[in-house]
């Protein structure tokens, strides 16, 4: 006999049946695979990681901007001061850069004549000064002032030599030159010593312009209690020049025995006596005979041009050098003749 169907109630079919033991156990392991604990690679990595980060930023200057509307950080520099014991060199600056090239100038003041400027080079600087001193004789003194850079026109020898004589002529004598043009100025004892001096001048700088700012004190045309300074101004040490082994003048030295006998027509009673020289690298007779046939070349020329003064001409041959004998330059400088008066 069938058993009797039994009712049953929503509630008991709804609801779920019961866990298993085996269940819950493979749940377990599931879950327990996502929760393990931090292994040692997870420490270093939080560690490494930021240093990394940090020394890379550091060496590329990433992050050395100062974030926006942040104040900048004044800095302040410290210049060193210069010793005094240590002066700047005139031939170049404190920092190895060229020096700057000054136009040569000069300007008498009492017994001393102050030169300025800069020479190419030491040398040239050098010759210069010396030839100046020996133009301005034993009365004068030289001031050295100069220094040396590359490109500068300076001062030739000759030139300086040359304007030795006029420093002797004007006593306030003021001589600038700029490489292109030359600027005199000063108070002179007559119209006679201002032409002196200008001549002297031109000899120096030949190629220059001459720009004349020269007076004569009370209008004097001539002054011949100063004529010897002023013959030798134009026509004494180095102005009067020779070709190697010639008696035959230089257009140089024909321009300075020309402006000789200017001033000696002027004063006609006053010695004079003209020297030849030669750079003695001849005989001493051979030296003796040319030296002699250039004073008395210059002789000729004083007297054709008028000088009626009385003249003597002695030949000196290879003595009294006057620049360095072992160069070009120095030889055709001691190939010379000198007018002295008195």
């Amino acid at each position: 006999m069938d058993a009797p169907e039994r009712a049953v109630s929503p509630a008991s079919a709804a609801a779920p049946a019961p866990l298993r033991t085996s269940d819950i156990v493979a749940w377990h392991d599931v879950t327990r695979r996502y929760r393990r604990p931090l292994g040692g690679w997870w420490w270093a990595a939080l560690v490494v990681v930021p240093l990394v980060l940090a020394l890379v930023s550091s060496f590329f200057g990433i992050g050395a901007v100062a974030s926006a509307g942040a104040a900048p950080v004044a800095t302040q520099s410290v210049t060193t001061p210069a010793s005094p014991s240590a002066p700047a060199s005139p031939s170049a600056s404190a920092t190895g850069s060229p020096a700057v090239i000054v136009p040569v100038a000069m300007v008498r003041v009492g017994d001393t004549v102050t030169v300025t400027g800069t020479f190419a080079s030491q040398a040239a600087q050098q010759a210069a000064i010396q030839a100046l001193q020996a133009g301005l004789g034993s009365g004068l003194k030289v001031a050295d002032q100069t220094g040396v850079a590359d490109g500068s026109a300076g001062l030739t020898a000759e030139a300086a030599t040359a304007l030795g004589g006029a420093f002797v002529l004007v006593p306030d004598l003021a001589v600038r030159y700029d490489g292109t043009t030359v600027t005199l100025s000063g108070t002179a004892s007559s119209e006679q010593a201002v032409a002196a001096a200008e001549h002297a001048v031109s000899l120096a700088y030949p190629a220059a312009g001459v720009r004349s700012e020269l007076v004569a004190s009370g209008g004097a045309p001539v002054d011949c209690t100063t004529l010897a300074d002023q013959v030798k101004a134009v026509a004494g040490t180095g102005q009067i020049t020779f070709g190697n082994k010639k008696s035959s003048l230089t257009s140089t030295g024909t321009k300075a025995v020309r402006a000789a006998a200017k001033l000696l027509i002027a004063c006609p009673e006053p010695k004079v006596t003209v020297y030849g020289y030669t750079d003695g690298l001849g005989t001493p007779e051979g030296n003796k005979k040319v030296s002699q046939q250039r004073a008395d070349a210059v002789k000729k020329l004083l007297r054709s041009l008028g000088v009626v003064n009385p003249i003597t001409a002695k030949g000196r041959g290879g003595a009294l050098l006057i620049a360095d004998n072992s160069t070009k330059a120095g030889q055709a400088a001691n190939r010379r003749a000198e007018i002295s008066v008195g």
